[in-house]
């Protein structure tokens, strides 16, 4: 039996197990504070597969909080929304937005058949995936709606949908991009005091 705890790092990277889990789900709900190309381009051939071999659910939350998500990954996001994917941003302004969640499940006539979902420290980045130390605690569904890991993972889908319907959500659109690019390179060019450039 799989443990419950991936922790990173070169003996144990999370991207196998996060892998594995798509390839068996089909609705796929992501709620990451930031994408990077280099941690997309990882998963990216799974959700495509998913998207147009199984016909799989597959929703993408992200955000722009502290302008650290790529504009380059998002933009290939948006050719998984033209596949049918639900692609959507989280608008931080003055609200953090620190989430990392995966959760996969299978369904069947309606119902759950099979579920696990991961809650943790990976962002959607190539480190976080493979040699980083992360964090990510897995909960899987169970047949027993009274277990605890039901009940855990019914409320972590419950928190997704509340999170989907957050009024500083939208749905991700190539001008949003282009915005969130050209503020992001003004920022950039900013000078920056010592004290704010430190981690």
């Amino acid at each position: 039996m799989q443990p419950y705890l991936t922790t990173g790092g070169a003996s144990d990277p999370f991207l196998p197990r996060l892998l594995a889990a798509i390839r068996q789900a089909n609705r796929i709900d992501l709620a990451v504070a930031f994408i990077k190309s280099s941690g997309l381009a990882l998963a990216y051939p799974a959700q495509v597969d998913a998207v147009e071999t199984r016909d799989a659910q597959l929703r993408i939350l992200t955000s722009d909080y502290l302008d650290v998500t790529d504009p380059q990954a998002l933009r290939r996001l948006m050719l998984l929304a033209e596949r049918g994917a639900d692609i959507r941003v989280f608008e931080a302004g003055q609200q953090s937005f620190h989430l990392k969640a995966y959760i996969c499940t299978q369904n069947s006539s309606g119902q759950t058949v099979w579920g696990a979902a991961f809650v943790g420290s990976s962002n959607l980045s190539r480190t976080a995936l493979t040699d980083g130390l992360e964090w990510n605690l897995r909960v899987d569904w169970t047949d027993d709606p009274a277990a605890p890991d039901a009940r855990r993972f019914c409320e972590l889908n419950a928190e997704y949908a509340t999170l989907q319907a957050h009024p500083q959500v939208r749905r991700l659109d190539h001008d949003w991009i282009e915005h969130y690019e050209q503020r992001r390179q003004q920022v950039q060019r900013l000078p920056v005091a010592v004290d704010a450039a430190a981690p």
